[in-house]
């Protein structure tokens, strides 16, 4: 994983994919991704990388706001990045620059 981004694991996993979960609205772009939680930043920002399951090469990271709830707005969780692995790679990269 690149600098400051930590494997899930099971029990983190199934913890950040709950909330996703609950999290999303019908109208998210994510509500019926397939999707499972490979990653997270230790609790930095709240981003989780979210392999999307149904693509061959498709990732996601995610910002949890952990309300709890369903969201109001369409746009939260907000998408931080959706590409390949490599492009999250460099994503993380250029994230870990600026902090």
């Amino acid at each position: 994983m690149p600098v400051g981004w930590y494997a899930a694991t099971d029990d983190e996993s199934k913890l950040f994919e709950k909330e996703l979960r609950i999290e999303l609205i019908h109208e998210h772009p994510l509500f019926h991704t397939p999707i499972r939680v490979i990653a997270h930043t230790g609790g930095r920002n709240n981003d989780i990388l979210c392999k999307l399951v149904n693509e061959k090469d498709g990732y996601a990271v995610v910002h949890l706001t952990w309300l709890m709830k369903p969201e109001i707005d369409v746009t939260f969780p907000f998408i931080e990045y959706r590409g390949t692995f490599q492009g999250f790679v460099d994503y993380a990269a250029e994230d870990a620059d600026n902090a």
